[in-house]
């Protein structure tokens, strides 16, 4: 390791002498050998754009290639082990995939990405010079994220004698400019051994980013190493560092070292020992043995009695939360609370409480002993968290026709699959669980469970219908979680008003989940809203949900709106279907603060089996003067995230008459809706007005106009055209380029779709508002001629309306040289 971290590295990617074909849309592969890894990966490096997602089958992969090249991958990564044979089923268990790199010389498994990268499940064994996950030096970082969880990195002799070798495990998300955000948790690496000239300065793990990144360091066990871990921060701006629920201990030596960071992370709940350098927080942190079971055989399991266990804190500065397995696929949290380090304890603290009957006599001074009412009543009486488990038959409706059940008001934990019988989902794109346990409001109910005070709840497992108000409604605590359970479509019941809402003095919660299938919930026939959000603090996460479908992920079950937040501001919708609502899919609304909402990376109209399930209102609506702010899509400086909206009744994304300013959309595919892909103010299409002074949604910002588009195999994606938007002299606007098969017939001249986001580029105005662009970008990767648009995204974010369509060429030679642009 040398100042900062910042050397030159020399790439290796498994090279392979075969190829696999070329794709830039979505890829995925199943690997059962070292060649086909190595073909898999040297495809991704090849792919300019789209996602890769390289699946390996359960083994030992013995890898000893000495192979350097320099070429980045451009798409993005998703490296999992854990496959059974044919890629049929998975079990997240790192001990049943093992790359090995034999302690052999040379050996490094290095990923050198532009992109988001995940690797999960995996052990890397033996690698003399180190796993790296790198971004490019040259590059900004701004916005992308490295995942890497449920992992074991061990055994590893590294030879710090060569400039090769920067760490035994080496995450890099620090580049010139703009920090990568790194999610490293729920790994565990041991004995990793450095040896050689320079081995005080090479350590066992480092991870360092910078600006307004962000590192989230959770839940790993990083023990009996001969050299400390490196958490490295640099340039702070709006990023942090943080470590929560880690064990990173070394017994006398140095475990980790933060006195190379511009500024020290913020840790909660740890084992550190010993530490050099400043934390910028210590909160509750331990210096003790972790008394692991047997770490002579490497057994890094906590013996009960161990300070590890039960006393680990919540997941405050880490977004999604707690991880939702330990290491080996165990469920988390066992007891009053999670467990520090990678694996979970079976011990429980908790005050455990069984409901074994279904009968209800509807009164909560008296509750029928053995019920659910019982059971919350009994919780809200202990002075410690407290966990309600079943033993009844199963299936069993629960009904609540009476009395509504006793507010939740300590901290509960509800699991129906604690029930003989029932199991976990283990799909994202159905709801195959079977559930025992259904409460059932009767259609007079109001709610099945609700928060209140200071209670904070913890639900999985059930089902919920028939209540009038919604099934579970969060107004007290914040860090709630709701996962894996099924609201609606169950047979000769009646559905829900809404499912989930998130209101009053609760903020914080997770729907859903980031990590497993076992997290996602099915929420489908609600007369009104999926999940409501309506608090004031907001910072609730809403991810993986299939909202609008039937547990088969298939047949439509839709809600009035899928998602609905208002007045909430900086909550997140991530990887959710949301399809077959009869109002829109998405609606951010609000005349308080309604801003900084992100919506990315959801499909919105399409079913999982690819099938139109489009929403009858539209995609996703903006309404209201104060919804500033919020980000469809990619960040203005980025390009990830993008949703894939189509086939809905209205407008792909449409920022009504009434809506604020700064609201981003982009990098989006937006195609075959019953409106504009993107449109601003009165429904339809705005034309462009003289210096762009008029104001409204986004202050009506003008689209570029667009006056050639070719394409040439040796120049690529060739557009000419022009921007008129008066926002002073100098201003610089992000354009966003997109390909559709057809135009949409919307306005004269006709407006584009979004369908394949082709690249960005920016532009300056001169003194009179005007700019001119000669842009070249890729290739796309679809063959056949047709239609190009833009739109153009002011310095505040405030994007355009998509623009006119202009039909591609392929003879650059009768270009336009007016503007002053060529080739």
């Amino acid at each position: 390791m040398r100042s900062k971290m910042k050397l030159t590295v020399i790439l290796l990617l498994l090279v392979a002498s075969t190829i696999l074909p070329l794709f830039a849309s979505a890829t995925t592969v199943c690997v059962n050998s070292v060649a086909t890894l190595q073909n898999a990966i040297a495809t991704w490096k090849g792919l300019s754009s789209g996602d890769m997602t390289i699946h390996i089958v359960q083994g030992n992969y013995p890898i000893t290639m000495n192979g350097y090249t320099e070429p980045n991958g451009n798409a993005t990564l998703s490296l999992l082990g854990g496959y059974t044979a044919n890629c049929a089923n998975r079990v997240v268990n790192p001990t049943n995939t093992v790359i090995d790199g034999q302690n052999s010389a040379n050996v490094m498994f290095q990923i050198s990405a532009e992109n988001d990268v995940t690797v999960e499940g995996i052990s890397f064994v033996g690698l003399r010079y180190g796993f790296v996950l790198f971004f490019d030096d040259f590059e900004n970082g701004s916005g992308y994220t490295f995942t890497v969880r449920f992992n074991i990195f061990r055994d590893a002799q590294v030879d710090s004698s060569t400039t090769k070798t920067s760490a035994g495990v080496y995450i890099h998300g620090a580049p010139d400019s703009g920090g990568v955000n790194i999610y490293f948790q729920n790994n565990l690496v041991y004995d990793i051994a450095v040896y050689g000239v320079y081995t005080s300065t090479v350590p066992s793990v480092a991870i360092d980013s910078r600006e307004d990144g962000f590192l989230a360091i959770g839940s790993n066990t990083i023990v009996a190493n001969n050299t400390p871990m490196w958490v490295d921060f640099y340039e702070p701006g709006s990023g942090a560092a943080i470590l929560e629920n880690n064990i990173i201990y070394n017994g006398t030596a140095t475990a980790l070292d933060v006195s190379h960071s511009d500024a020290g992370p913020y840790a909660r709940y740890n084992i550190l020992g010993p530490v050099m350098g400043a934390l910028s927080a210590n909160v509750a942190n331990l210096g003790a043995d972790p008394l692991f079971v047997d770490i002579n055989s490497h057994d890094y399991h906590l013996s009960n009695n161990s300070l590890a266990v039960n006393s680990g804190g919540p997941a405050v500065g880490i977004p999604g939360g707690y991880p939702s397995h330990d290491l080996d696929d165990k469920t988390r949290v066992v007891g009053s609370q999670i467990d520090r380090g990678a694996y979970e304890s079976a011990f429980d603290d908790l005050n455990n409480i069984t409901v074994t009957t279904a009968i209800d006599n509807g009164s909560n001074s008296s509750p029928t002993v053995g019920s659910l009412r019982w059971a919350i009543k009994g919780a809200n009486a202990n002075s410690g968290d407290s966990k309600i488990s079943f033993s009844i038959p199963c299936p069993t409706l629960i009904n609540i026709s009476g009395p509504l059940l006793p507010d939740i008001t300590t901290a509960v934990t509800i699991d129906g699959y604690t029930n003989s019988g029932a199991t976990k989902n283990t799909s994202y794109a159905s709801f195959n669980a079977n559930l025992c346990v259904y409460l059932n409001g009767e259609n007079s109910a109001g709610y099945g469970l609700h928060t209140s005070g200071s209670g904070t709840l913890t639900v999985r497992g059930l089902g919920f219908v028939g209540f009038t108000d919604a099934a579970v409604r969060l107004e007290g605590g914040a860090g709630n979680y709701v996962n894996g359970n099924q609201f609606g479509d169950v047979a000769f019941t009646v559905n829900n008003h809404d499912a989930v809402r998130i209101t009053g003095a609760s903020g914080h919660a997770l729907i859903g989940g980031y990590d497993d299938p076992s997290v996602v919930n099915l929420i489908a026939g609600c007369s009104d809203f999926g999940i409501y959000i309506d608090n004031s603090s907001g910072g609730s996460s809403v991810a993986n949900n299939l909202i609008g479908l039937g547990t088969n992920g298939v047949s439509a079950n839709g809600n009035g709106n899928g998602v609905f937040i208002y007045n909430s501001p900086n909550n997140t919708l991530l990887y959710n279907y949301i399809v077959n609502s009869s109002g829109y899919g998405v609606e951010i609304a609000g005349f308080g603060t309604v801003s900084n909402n992100v919506v990315q990376s959801n499909v919105i109209g399409i079913n999982p089996a690819g099938q139109e399930a489009g929403n009858a209102g539209g995609g996703v609506v903006i309404q209201g003067s104060y919804a500033t702010n919020n980000i469809i899509g990619a960040p203005l400086n980025a390009t990830y995230g993008g949703n894939t909206i189509a086939y809905n009744g209205g407008p792909g994304v449409w920022a009504s008459a009434s809506a604020g300013v700064g609201n981003r959309i982009l990098a989006n595919s937006i195609y075959s809706n019953g409106g504009l892909a993107i449109d601003l103010g009165t429904a339809g299409a705005t034309a462009n007005d003289t210096f762009d002074n008029d104001s409204g949604a986004n202050d009506l910002q003008n689209y570029p106009v667009m006056s050639n588009a070719f394409r040439t195999v040796n120049q690529g994606e060739v557009l000419q055209g022009v921007l008129d938007s008066f926002n002073g002299n100098g201003a610089g606007f992000r354009l966003d380029f997109y390909y559709s098969s057809s135009c949409t017939g919307i306005g004269t001249p006709a407006r584009g779709d979004t369908e394949v986001y082709l690249g960005t580029t920016a532009v300056y105005t001169d003194i009179n508002g005007h700019a001119a662009y000669w842009v070249k970008l890729p290739l796309p990767f679809i063959t056949t001629l047709g239609y190009v648009s833009a739109t153009a995204t002011a310095p505040d974010g405030s994007t355009s309306e998509i623009g006119e369509c202009k039909l591609e060429s392929k003879d650059l030679i009768f270009r336009s040289t007016f503007e002053g642009g060529g080739f």
